[in-house]
C-alpha cells in the first residue's frame, strides 16, 4: 500500500548546523506547513541564506510488517529520524530517497523528524530548500515488490509490440510466489497479452508519439499462492526509438527533429515547491509554441513532471548531475559524488526508465572533469555503465551536454557515449560529423539570448547586452558572449542541418538565479518569463516550429508608445510566407519570410519607422496572397483600469492582470503598484516577471511590469468561482514614461549647434518626478560629442564634434536604479572630429573594427572568441603631448587559466603596426566580475594612435584606460626627441649614439607639474672622456641653462644632476658642443633629489 504522506507536517527554520537535541526541545515552536514546501522562497532578498530546516510529523503505522518512506525530493544533505533514532540520510537534493523505516517503527503512534541542511553556495541557480516534493508512506507484506521494482520494455514486431517485463521481488520468494500481468488501455479495457518466451505480445496497440501520446497501464499483482499480497499499476507507452548519425532521431520509424527547450525546476512565485498544475500550465504553453522535447536541467525532476511529459506528448532528456568530482560551487554535490553517485544513479534510472517520454539519460552538464584530465573519461564510462546496469533493456540512451567539445579530452568522453550533446558549439557540428561518423550530434544547449519582456533598447543594429535599467532588450539584440549570434541564426542553422537531432533552447522559461548579465533576482534567458507571460522571442520560435496550416499567426513588436519623431525598429514575425506592416494605414512594404529548410534566415521582417501616435498593424498572407492573420498595436494613455483574464489548470487559477487606458487599449509599459484580493480561493503568489523586483512573491501588493501581473490562486472547493480584485495603491504612483520633445531639429551644425529639450512625466501625478539626463553613444556609453546643461525637466545640448549621440532621460528608484528610459537621437555635422580620451575609461564595446568573432560583453564590454584568434581595435585615441606607457584592462575570464593577450600600436598585422607588449592574464575567476590588471608597454604613446588587442581564447574586456603621466617625470628615450639636428649622430634601436659636434636634441612642452622638479637623471655613456651637456629650458618667461658634466663610462650609466627648481611647462634642449662623443639613451626629471 502506497499513500501520500503530505499532511500534518510542521516546520522550524533554525541556524545552520542546529542539532537534533536542540530541536526536540523546541517542538512547540514548529508551525504547520503544506508539503511540498520551500522554506527559502518567501524572502526574495535572502534566497541564499544558510539554514537548517526541520520538519516534524506524527503518524500511525498499520500491522503490515514492512514500512518505507519515499521522498520524491528534499533539498539537501538530509537526515531522517524516526521516534528519535536516526533512520537514514540522503545527500543529493534531487534524486528520490527511499528509506526502510521498519526497524524504527512501532505499531501505533510514531513520529518522524527530518533535518535539511542548506549551505550556500551549493548550486549555480536557485535550488530552494526543504521537503519540496511529495512524500509517501509504503507499507508491504514480508514478500513485496519494492518502489520502482517493475521494469518494462517495448519493441516493435509485426502487427503489434513485444512487451518485456522484469519484476523485482524482495523479502524471500518461495515456490508459491507468482506475478500476474494485465494490460489496460486508457478506458481500463483489458488488452490481450500473448506470452512468447520471456516476452508478451500485444496486437494492434496504439503507439505513443508526440502527436498522439497513447498510454497504457500494466497491472501487476503479486501472489503468495492464491493470496494477493500487492497490486501495482505502471503507466507506459508503446514506442520505438533509434539514433542515426546521418538522420538524427527516429521515433516509431519516423525521423523526428527535436524541437526542444531546457527548463529549470523552480516554478516562479511558488519557488521550488512542486505544483503539478503550475508545471502543466508551463508545458501547455511550450506545446503551443511547437516544443516536442524538454531537457530537464540539470538534475532529476519531480516524477509528476515525467508523467506530464508522457501524457502530453513530449520527449525528454532526464539529466542527473551538474557536477561530478570537481565542484562548481563550494558546497555543491561534488562533496558527496564519490560516495553517493551509485545510489543516486540507481534511484534516478529505476524511477524514470518506464516512461516513454524519456529518450536520453544525461549523465552530466558542462562537466569540467571531462575536460581537465583522463579521469573524466573514467567517470564517463563508469556512469554510462551504471545507467545501463539499471536500464539494461535500453529504454533510453546515455548522453551528456558539453561545452568542452572543441577539446580532446571531452571528445574522448563523447566517443564513449556516441550520442553527444553540444552546448553552444554548433560551429563544430559539421567538422565533428566528418571526423566521427558514428556520433549522433544534437544541441543540448543553444540560444542564450537574454530578454526582458516588454523592454526595448534601440537600435536593433547594436548589440546591447547590458544597460543601466538592469534589463535586457526584447528586440533580440541582447546576445550573450557564448550564445547565438541572433535568433535567426540559431533557428535556421539547426533547421538546415539534417544530421543534427535537433536542439534544446536555453531556456523555455525564466528561472530564479543566474541573472546574466546582472546580479539581480532571476534569469533573462527564457522565451517566457517567470510569471508565464510570453516574450517576443516566443513567437519567433513558434514561427519555426508550428505550421501556418495548424495555427496561423503574426506578431509585431515593440508596443507603440514612444517620442514623436523618434526612429523605432519594428519587427514582424509569422509562420506565414509573407507579411506586411502598416503605420496609421500606410504600408511600409511586404516582405517574404524564409521558413523552409535551406531557404535562408530571413524569418523576421524588419522596418525602420518614425514614431507618430496612432497604430501599427501587421498582416500575414499565405502563398496565394490571402490574409490569414493580423495584429494591431495602438498608442495608449495612462492606466484607467485593470482587466483580469482567468486560466484554470486543475486546482489553480492563474489570473493575468493587465492595465488598460480609458479607451480600452493595453497600457504596455504600465508599472502601477496594486493591491490584489481574492474571493473563492487563496492567493498563493504574485509575479510580474521583473528580475529587478524584490517584493515577496507571497505579498498581496506588487507593481505591474510592462503592463502585466500574475496572481496565482488556489481554488476553494466550496466556492463557485474565483474572483480577483485589483486596486491601485494610491500613495505610490510610478512613472511609466518620460515623453521628450524639442522645438528644434535634431540635426545640429556650426550654424545651429544647440537644441532645447523638455521632459514630460507620465502619469503627471507620479510620486517622484525627478529626471536625469545623459549624453550617450548608440551603445549606451558616455559620449564627448556634445555638452549638456540641465535645469529641472529641461535640458540643452550643444554639439562639439561630428557624429551621432543619444540624449537619454531617465527616472530612478530610491536605490538609484534606472526604471524608465526615454531617448532622442541627434546628429552633428561640420563640428570637427572627436577623439577618444585614453585617460578616461574607454568601454570595450566602442571598438572601431575587429577580426574574428566578437560578442557583447558584460557591462558594455566586448567578449572575444573561444579557442580562436580575435582582434579588436580602437581608433583615434589622442594621448596628447605627454603620452603614457601604462595601460590597465579590467578582464573577466571563465577560468583561472593563463590567457595570452597582445597589445598593439596600430592594426595588428598591418604595415607599421608595433607590438607594444605580449602579456599573460591569469587570476582566479569570479563569475561575472571584472578584475583589473596593469601592464607597462614598450614605448610611450603620444599624439593620436590606434590601439588593438589580440586574444587567443574567450575573455571579456570591459575596456581600458591609460595612466595619466607627466612626460617629464617618466623615462624619455632619446630616439623620440621632437627634433634632432647637428653635424654627426646615429639613431640606433634604443639610443642616439656617436653624438658629435653641434648636435641638439629638443623635447617640447615638458610639463614639470605643480610640485616641480629639482634634478635630472640621464642614462648614457662617454667612452672617450667625460662629456659636457648643455641643458636649456625655455618658457614664456625666458631661458635658463644648466651645465651637466657626464663622467667617463664604458657602459650605459645613470647619472643624477641637481638643477634649479622648475615648475610648469618648458621646451627643453640638450646641446652638445664641438668635441663631444656621447651615446644618449634616455632621461627623466625628478621631483626630489635621488641617490643613484
Amino acid at each position: 500500500m502506497k499513500e501520500k504522506f503530505v499532511t500534518g507536517w510542521k516546520f522550524l527554520k533554525t541556524d545552520f548546523g542546529t542539532e537534533l537535541e536542540d530541536v526536540r526541545n523546541r517542538l512547540s515552536e514548529f508551525k504547520e506547513v503544506e508539503i511540498p514546501h520551500d522554506f527559502l522562497i518567501d524572502d526574495a532578498r535572502n534566497f541564499y541564506t544558510d539554514a537548517t530546516g526541520w520538519y516534524y510529523k506524527g503518524f500511525v503505522t498499520t500491522l503490515k510488517p514492512r514500512h518505507f518512506l519515499v521522498f520524491d525530493g528534499l533539498y539537501m544533505d538530509s537526515t531522517v529520524y524516526i521516534n528519535g533514532q536516526e533512520a537514514g540520510e540522503w545527500k543529493y537534493g534531487y534524486s528520490q530517497f527511499i528509506l526502510d523505516i521498519t526497524d524504527y517503527c512501532k505499531v501505533g503512534s510514531n513520529d518522524v523528524l527530518v533535518r535539511v541542511n542548506y549551505k550556500n553556495p551549493n548550486s549555480r541557480w536557485y535550488s530552494g530548500a526543504g521537503i519540496y516534493r511529495n512524500v509517501w508512506l509504503c507499507s508491504y507484506e514480508d514478500i513485496y515488490i519494492p518502489e520502482n521494482g517493475i521494469y518494462i520494455h517495448t519493441h516493435k514486431g509485426d502487427m503489434g509490440y513485444f512487451l518485456d517485463i522484469d519484476t523485482e521481488i524482495k523479502g524471500g520468494e518461495n515456490k508459491n510466489t507468482n506475478v500476474s500481468y494485465r494490460l489496460l488501455d486508457k478506458n481500463k479495457r483489458e488488452i490481450s497479452l500473448n506470452a512468447t518466451g520471456k516476452s508478451f505480445f500485444a496486437r494492434n496497440v496504439k503507439e505513443w508519439s508526440t502527436d498522439e501520446p497513447n498510454l497504457y497501464t500494466l497491472e501487476v499483482t503479486l501472489f503468495d499462492g492464491k493470496k494477493e499480497l500487492q497490486k501495482e499499476e505502471v503507466k507506459f507507452g508503446f514506442r520505438s526509438i533509434s539514433f542515426d548519425p546521418d538522420k538524427g532521431f527516429v521515433l516509431n520509424g519516423k525521423i523526428t527533429k527535436l524541437n526542444g527547450v531546457c527548463i529549470h525546476h523552480d516554478l516562479g512565485a511558488l519557488g521550488a515547491a512542486y505544483n503539478n498544475s503550475a508545471m502543466k500550465r508551463r508545458l501547455i504553453q511550450l506545446k503551443n509554441m511547437g516544443v516536442n522535447a524538454i531537457r530537464l536541467t540539470h538534475n532529476m525532476y519531480d516524477p509528476q513532471t515525467i508523467e506530464l511529459l508522457d501524457s502530453m506528448g513530449f520527449m525528454a532528456i532526464s539529466e542527473g548531475f551538474d557536477m561530478w568530482e570537481r565542484s562548481k560551487t563550494e558546497f555543491d554535490y561534488a562533496r558527496f559524488f564519490p560516495e553517493w553517485h551509485e545510489r543516486d544513479v540507481e534511484s534516478w534510472v529505476k524511477r524514470d526508465r518506464n516512461h516513454p517520454s524519456v529518450i536520453m539519460w544525461s549523465i552530466g552538464n558542462e562537466i569540467y572533469d571531462t575536460h581537465a584530465d583522463e579521469r573524466g573519461a573514467q567517470i564517463t564510462r563508469m556512469l554510462k555503465e551504471l545507467v545501463e546496469k539499471f536500464d539494461y533493456m535500453g529504454n533510453a540512451h546515455p548522453t551528456f551536454g558539453s561545452n568542452y567539445m572543441p577539446w580532446e579530452n571531452a571528445q574522448k568522453c563523447a566517443d564513449i557515449l556516441k550520442v553527444v550533446g553540444y552546448n553552444y558549439a554548433e560551429k563544430f557540428y559539421e567538422k565533428h560529423h566528418r571526423e566521427h561518423p558514428d556520433w549522433v550530434i544534437y544541441g543540448s544547449e543553444t540560444y542564450s539570448i537574454v530578454q526582458s519582456r516588454g523592454i526595448y533598447h534601440f537600435p536593433l543594429s547594436e548589440g546591447i547586452l547590458a544597460d543601466d535599467d538592469l534589463q535586457c532588450s526584447s528586440l533580440g539584440n541582447s546576445q550573450t558572449s557564448w550564445g547565438a549570434e541572433s535568433i535567426e541564426s540559431c533557428i535556421c542553422m539547426d533547421r538546415d542541418m539534417p544530421f543534427s537531432m535537433g536542439q534544446f533552447v536555453w531556456t523555455g522559461y525564466d528561472y530564479i538565479g543566474e541573472p546574466t548579465p546582472y546580479h539581480t533576482k532571476n534569469s533573462y534567458f527564457g522565451l517566457i518569463d517567470t510569471a508565464g507571460f510570453y516574450k517576443d522571442a516566443y513567437y519567433a520560435w513558434k514561427s519555426a516550429w508550428v505550421s501556418a496550416d495548424k495555427d496561423p499567426f503574426v506578431h509585431v513588436f515593440p508596443y507603440w508608445d514612444f517620442n514623436e519623431g523618434e526612429e523605432v525598429d519594428v519587427r514582424v514575425v509569422s509562420n506565414a510566407p509573407f507579411v506586411e506592416l502598416f503605420v496609421n494605414g500606410k504600408s511600409l512594404g511586404k516582405q517574404e519570410l524564409t521558413h523552409e529548410r535551406g531557404s535562408g534566415d530571413h524569418i523576421f521582417a524588419d522596418y525602420k519607422c518614425i514614431y507618430e501616435k496612432g497604430e501599427i498593424k501587421a498582416i500575414a498572407y499565405d502563398a496565394s496572397g490571402k490574409g490569414i492573420a493580423e495584429q494591431t498595436r495602438r498608442s495608449f494613455e495612462d492606466t484607467d483600469n485593470f482587466e483580469v483574464a482567468y486560466e484554470k489548470v486543475d486546482e489553480l487559477v492563474f489570473a493575468m492582470i493587465s492595465a488598460v487606458d480609458k479607451n480600452g487599449n493595453p497600457v504596455e509599459n504600465a508599472c502601477d503598484r496594486v493591491k490584489v484580493t481574492v474571493t473563492g480561493g487563496e492567493l498563493i503568489g504574485l509575479d510580474n516577471g521583473d528580475s529587478t523586483d524584490y517584493d515577496s512573491y507571497k505579498a498581496s501588493e506588487r507593481a505591474l511590469f510592462s503592463g502585466k501581473l500574475l496572481a496565482i490562486v488556489k481554488i476553494d472547493d466550496s466556492a463557485d468561482n474565483v474572483v480577483v480584485n485589483v486596486q491601485k495603491v494610491s500613495n505610490i504612483v510610478q512613472v511609466r514614461k518620460v515623453e521628450l520633445s524639442t522645438d528644434t531639429e535634431t540635426k545640429l551644425s556650426m550654424q545651429r549647434p544647440k537644441a532645447k529639450i523638455k521632459a514630460k512625466i507620465l502619469p503627471e501625478n507620479a510620486t517622484n518626478k525627478d529626471v536625469f539626463y545623459r549624453i550617450l553613444d548608440s551603445k549606451g556609453n558616455k559620449s564627448n560629442i556634445a555638452r549638456l546643461s540641465v535645469s529641472g525637466n529641461e535640458a540643452e545640448v550643444e554639439a562639439l564634434f561630428d557624429g551621432e549621440f543619444i540624449l537619454r532621460c531617465e527616472t530612478r528608484d530610491s536605490e538609484g536604479i534606472v526604471k524608465t528610459i526615454s531617448t532622442l537621437k541627434f546628429t552633428a555635422i561640420g563640428m570637427g572630429k572627436a577623439f577618444l580620451d585614453p585617460y578616461s575609461f574607454i568601454p570595450g564595446n566602442v571598438f572601431s573594427q575587429s577580426k574574428g568573432r566578437t560578442a557583447a560583453g558584460n557591462e558594455h564590454g566586448v567578449a572575444t572568441d573561444r579557442g580562436n584568434e580575435t582582434m579588436v581595435s580602437y581608433e583615434s585615441i589622442d594621448f596628447g603631448i605627454e603620452g603614457s606607457d601604462t595601460i590597465t584592462i579590467p578582464i573577466f575570464a571563465l577560468s583561472g587559466d593563463a590567457y595570452r593577450i597582445q597589445i598593439w600600436d596600430g592594426i595588428a598585422g598591418d604595415d607599421g603596426a608595433v607590438l607594444l607588449n605580449e602579456v599573460i592574464y591569469q587570476k582566479k575567476s569570479i563569475w561575472n566580475t571584472y578584475q583589473e590588471e596593469t601592464w607597462k608597454l614598450s614605448k610611450r604613446l603620444c599624439g593620436v594612435h590606434t590601439i588593438s588587442f589580440v586574444t587567443y581564447d574567450k575573455i571579456h574586456i570591459k575596456g581600458f584606460y591609460f595612466e595619466r603621466q607627466l612626460r617629464a617625470l617618466c623615462e624619455n628615450s632619446a630616439i623620440y626627441a621632437d627634433s634632432i639636428y647637428g653635424d654627426s649622430f646615429t639613431r640606433s634601436e634604443n639610443a642616439v649614439e656617436g653624438i658629435g659636434n653641434n648636435v641638439t636634441l629638443s623635447f617640447d612642452n615638458m610639463n614639470f607639474g605643480d610640485e616641480g622638479v629639482k634634478e635630472i637623471v640621464i642614462t648614457g655613456r662617454a667612452m672617450a672622456a667625460s662629456n659636457t651637456i648643455h641643458l636649456r629650458m625655455k618658457n614664456e618667461n625666458g631661458e635658463t641653462k644648466e651645465i651637466l658634466e657626464f663622467p667617463l663610462s664604458s657602459e650605459y650609466t645613470e647619472v643624477c644632476f641637481p638643477i634649479e627648481h622648475k615648475k610648469g611647462s618648458y621646451d627643453i634642449s640638450f646641446v652638445f658642443l664641438p668635441g663631444s662623443n656621447f651615446d644618449f639613451k634616455s632621461f627623466r626629471f625628478s621631483e626630489k633629489n635621488s641617490k643613484i
